[in-house]
């Protein structure tokens, strides 16, 4: 947003009022007076006429290793929720949400533009999985599950698939419809018995523990 028009919006001055207030500096942004139309975000403390009009939001990103158990949510009435399970107190976006029984990689921002930025192409994304079966692997699964499935009347976008051992394979997605992984297993005759996301884009899990969350750069990120 540029700051004439947030001022005109928090101040209900006049675009005039506020042009000329800027042209004789009584707006500072971070200190500085402030030119005609610069842009601003909420990371910039705002100052008209020595009055503090918006304080700087410290923007924190984090990588989460959710346990099973977690529900990915933030509503405090449900139990075992995010705010719970993490101890931040600060409102947060979480991105990349699993189901109660599965564990691995998320993402915790209170980062709101970023948040829409990465919605806005998630289905870009890859998110790579580690994935345990209850029965051992055939060339058919694999095969199956990397070509698509219809599930829910819609067949799944192909995507990578490379096994691990008998009963365990890695599959990368580009898109996140509800219980995805499980349905597809399911469909053909398999259960699954352990899901971890081990991977987001080029953010991986890699050794934070269980339960844990770490700080993270946007460049780490995107």
């Amino acid at each position: 947003m540029q700051i004439n028009a947030y001022l005109v919006k928090q101040l209900k001055l006049s675009h005039q009022q506020i042009k000329e207030d800027i042209s004789l500096g009584y707006v500072l942004i971070d200190g500085e007076i402030a030119i005609q139309k610069q842009e601003i975000s909420i990371t910039n403390t705002i100052n008209y006429k020595q009055d503090l009009v918006q304080k700087a939001k410290q923007l924190f990103y984090y990588a989460y290793h959710k346990p099973v158990g977690v529900e990915s949510t933030l509503n405090k009435a449900i139990a075992n929720n995010l705010i719970e399970a993490t101890g931040i107190q600060d409102y947060f976006f979480p991105i990349g949400r699993l189901d109660k029984a599965s564990e691995g990689l998320m993402i915790l921002t209170n980062d709101g533009h970023l948040y829409k930025q990465i919605i806005a192409i998630e289905s870009a994304i890859e998110k790579k999985y580690e994935v345990e079966v209850d029965r051992k692997i055939d060339d058919d699964f694999i095969i199956s599950m990397s070509e698509g499935i219809v599930i829910m009347g819609i067949s799944t976008k192909p995507c990578k698939v490379r096994i691990l051992n008998n009963h365990t394979f890695y599959i990368t997605l580009v898109e996140g419809r509800n219980r995805q992984i499980r349905r597809m297993c399911y469909k053909l005759g398999y259960e699954v018995l352990v899901l971890k996301r081990v991977a987001i884009g080029k953010l991986s899990l890699d050794d934070l523990p269980i339960g844990q969350h770490k700080t993270l750069m946007i460049t780490d990120i995107i």
